[in-house]
């Protein structure tokens, strides 16, 4: 039989039935059969994706009154969008409510930047939709494990977090 604890919750197989107990309440169980098993797995899959989406670099918040343009082109329509936040690896921006920018998880799209001359277009996928704002990730920048973004997007990232961080820290007399 297999086991396994994480925190205070056990789970064990005997191949055929999944159990889930709290280490408190032994007498307590929820059994899943092989259906529900593989319902779970899916669950929590989509979940690592979506929900429990590890930030490798820090995001960078963007001002309403940033400098840097930011474009969606999904198909054949093009969005001016406003960015909240960017990293190497991926941005969060927010469509205006009068466009009807349609992304759902897992789209494709492209995503142009222009800040202050510096441009960079890159390939986008859409890992997080909530009410009118989109994550996008930039696969592009991602060799393996490594973060290997293009020089042209990390001139950017690197412009907009100095200026953020002159902006945010405390001057010590």
């Amino acid at each position: 039989m297999a086991e396994i604890t994480i925190g205070d919750v056990q789970l064990a197989s005997d191949g055929r039935s999944l159990t889930i107990r709290r280490k408190d309440q032994p007498n307590v169980a929820i059994g899943l059969d092989t259906q529900g098993v593989e319902q779970l797995i899916e669950f929590v899959t989509s979940l690592v994706g979506a929900e429990f989406n590890r930030r490798r670099t820090f995001r960078v918040p963007v001002g309403v009154a940033s400098v840097i343009s930011v474009v969606i082109q999904a198909g054949k329509k093009s969005v001016s969008v406003t960015p909240r936040n960017i990293s190497l690896t991926g941005i969060f921006v927010e469509a205006p409510s009068s466009e009807k920018l349609t992304l759902s998880h897992g789209d494709v799209c492209q995503v142009s930047l222009d800040f202050e001359g510096r441009k960079c277009t890159l390939g986008g996928v859409v890992r997080r939709c909530v009410d009118n704002g989109y994550g996008i990730f930039f696969p592009e920048t991602m060799k393996g494990e490594e973060i290997e973004a293009p020089s042209s997007l990390v001139r950017i990232v690197m412009e907009l977090q100095r200026r953020w961080v002159a902006a945010h820290s405390k001057r010590v007399p």
